[in-house]
C-alpha cells in the first residue's frame, strides 16, 4: 500500500518540495538549481492548485523572495 499525501495549499506544496529536495527556494539566489526548483513550484501551483500568476507572485513574496 502506498502512502498518499493530499496537498491543498501552496504552503503544503512548498514544504513538500523543500523536504524532497533539501533546497530553500526562497533564498535570494540565481543559482540554476534554485531557479529550476522555484519554477517547478510555480508550475505545480499553476496547474494543480489552479492559482493565478498574481497569486503565485504574492505567495512567493510573502515567503521572503523579492
Amino acid at each position: 500500500m502506498q502512502n498518499k499525501v493530499v496537498i491543498e495549499t501552496p504552503e503544503q506544496v512548498s514544504e513538500l518540495l523543500k523536504a524532497l529536495t533539501g533546497i530553500d527556494i526562497y533564498q535570494q539566489s540565481r543559482q540554476r538549481n534554485i531557479i529550476e526548483h522555484r519554477a517547478l513550484l510555480c508550475h505545480i501551483l499553476r496547474l494543480k492548485l489552479d492559482m493565478r500568476w498574481e497569486s503565485i507572485s504574492r505567495f512567493v513574496e510573502s515567503k521572503g523572495k523579492n
